[in-house]
C-alpha cells in the first residue's frame, strides 16, 4: 500500500493474497469488525452486560475503574461503567455522561437513596476515572485528581449486575465515545494506587492480596 493508499499487485500469474476482515482506524484501540458486504455501513454502538454476576463484584468494598475517549459527542445520560441490583436503578453504582454530555458523574443509591455523587467534566480525548467505594469511605478520582473530598458517611447497596456502555435494566442509552479499558476490583483501592492508576505520567503495578 502506496503512501496515497492505493494497492498494486503485480503477481505472477498462478498466486493470490487474499484479505478478509481488514479494517483500518486511526487510535490506539481497535474496535470490533464493521462488515460492509461491499459498501458502506454503520453498526451500533458496541456495549457488554453480565447479569448475576454478584460473586465478582465486592459487596462491600470494591473499585470500579474505566479509561474512555472524550470527543465532544454530547451524550445524554449514557452510562459508561455501572454495577446494578436486579433489574433495578434503584441500587446501583456507576459512572456516566450526564446532560448534554458537558459534565459526567459518579453516583451511588442505596435503596433509592443517594449515597454519594460528584460531578466532573472530562477533559478532550482520553479520561481515566475510578470509583471506590466502602461503607463511610468512597472517593472518585478523575486523572489523577481526587473529586471533592472522600465520602465519610455512605452504605453500599447490594449489587448483581455489571454493565459496560449500556444499562443492565434498560437499553434506551448507550454510550456514545469509546471506551479503552475498564476494571473491577473487589477490593476499595488505596490512595495510592488510585492515583497511579488513574495518572497518565506514571504506572505501577497493582498487587492484590
Amino acid at each position: 500500500m502506496s503512501v496515497n493508499n492505493s494497492e498494486t499487485y503485480s503477481g505472477d500469474g498462478s498466486s493470490a493474497i487474499e484479505f478478509y476482515g481488514l479494517q483500518l482506524e486511526a487510535g490506539n484501540y481497535p474496535t470490533s469488525l464493521i462488515k460492509t458486504n461491499g459498501s458502506s455501513a454503520t453498526r451500533a454502538f458496541d456495549f457488554a452486560k453480565k447479569t448475576s454476576a454478584s460473586s465478582v463484584i465486592g459487596q462491600s468494598e470494591g473499585t470500579i475503574y474505566v479509561e474512555f475517549e472524550y470527543t465532544g459527542v454530547k451524550d445524554h445520560y449514557s452510562p459508561i461503567f455501572s454495577l446494578q441490583g436486579v433489574s433495578s436503578p434503584m441500587e446501583l453504582i456507576e459512572i456516566y455522561a450526564g446532560i448534554n454530555g458537558t459534565q459526567y458523574s459518579a453516583v451511588m443509591q442505596d435503596g433509592g437513596v443517594t449515597q454519594f455523587s460528584r460531578a466532573f467534566i472530562p477533559s478532550l480525548g482520553k479520561n481515566k476515572v475510578a470509583f471506590a467505594y466502602a461503607t463511610n469511605n468512597s472517593v472518585l478520582v478523575v486523572n489523577g485528581v481526587v473529586i471533592g473530598s472522600i465520602d465519610t458517611s455512605c452504605t453500599v447497596p447490594t449489587l448483581y449486575d455489571i454493565g459496560l456502555g449500556s444499562f443492565t435494566y434498560s437499553s434506551f442509552w448507550s454510550f456514545g465515545d469509546s471506551i479503552n479499558e475498564a476494571l473491577l476490583f473487589k477490593q476499595r483501592l488505596s490512595a495510592e494506587d488510585l492515583s497511579s492508576l488513574t495518572s497518565f505520567d506514571t504506572y505501577k503495578e497493582l498487587v492484590l492480596s
